[in-house]
């Protein structure tokens, strides 16, 4: 026999309400941001391309003619500089040093003034007037020996030889240097006299001449006979060539004249002589 089917009753299903847990907020950017950047990125890339080929085109259609302005002020100023601005700096430069030389020359001329305040007057113009008398601008051979064979004969010599002429006087330069403005007559002579003849004669040479005289190489030989003396010497006058004088310059070293007593009395006893 069959057995009996067991029937199973199937319960419905219960729907059984269960809590559910709270999830974590997540922070997600919102959707509106992201498409604003993107935007804004999008944007810049496009001006910087768009310039980019602006330049490019402005490269392309670059024509010989835009270079003129350019040009034209590179020219300007360079004009500017040659012309204007270097000779302005040489131009400060050179008044500079102008004014310092200026300055200089002004302390010196002070200096002079000084000096020339010291001295007296009265006693420069008589020294001035004594060496004019015994110093002169010409001297003629003819002169020269005229005045020696006059001087020798009023001291009784008795004539022998003489000899004169012009010579170059040298500088205090050299050997080789000549002297422009000093001239000179120059030449051997001999007489015979007795030694007092001779010393007056010579003495009358050096103190009362016209001229400025140096005598030099002087031999004496006695004569065979008697008290007489040969006498050779080589006599030089001196005189100044007006024309070769240089010019004073204001501006050198002041030398007060005074401190050559020795020669300022020769010109002076040489002076009162003559007159």
């Amino acid at each position: 026999m069959d057995e009996p089917k067991k029937v199973e009753q199937i319960a419905p299903e219960q729907s059984v309400a269960t809590p559910k847990a709270k999830e974590a907020p997540v922070n997600t950017p919102a959707p509106a941001a992201d498409e604003n950047i993107l935007s804004a990125g999008s944007k810049r890339f496009d001006n910087t391309f768009s310039e980019l080929q602006a330049i490019q085109n402005n490269v392309k259609s670059f024509r010989p003619g835009d270079i003129v302005v350019p040009l034209m002020s590179i020219i300007t100023l360079g004009l500017l500089t040659t012309f204007v601005y270097i000779p302005m700096v040489t131009a400060g430069t050179k008044f500079r040093q102008e004014s310092a030389e200026i300055n200089e020359k002004i302390k010196k001329l002070e200096d002079l003034n000084d000096d020339l305040d010291k001295m007296d007057v009265s006693l420069l113009q008589t020294d001035l007037a004594n060496s004019r008398v015994v110093i002169p601008f010409s001297l003629q051979v003819s002169d020269f020996v005229s005045y020696i064979d006059d001087a020798a004969t009023d001291k009784g010599l008795e004539f022998k030889e003489i000899l004169a002429g012009d010579i170059a006087i040298k500088d205090d330069k050299g050997d080789r240097g000549i002297d422009k403005a000093i001239k000179g007559v120059s030449g051997p002579l001999k007489y015979v006299g007795t030694l007092n003849q001779i010393t007056d004669f010579l003495d009358e040479l050096q103190v009362a001449s016209p001229f400025i005289l140096s005598a030099d190489q002087i031999k004496l030989k006695k004569e065979n006979s008697g008290e007489k003396w040969e006498i050779a010497v080589n006599i030089t006058g001196y005189y100044i060539n007006q024309a070769s004088l240089t010019k004073t310059n204001l501006y050198n070293n002041f030398v007060p004249y005074t401190q050559y007593e020795d020669t300022l009395n020769i010109f002076k006893l040489k002076s009162e002589k003559i007159k």
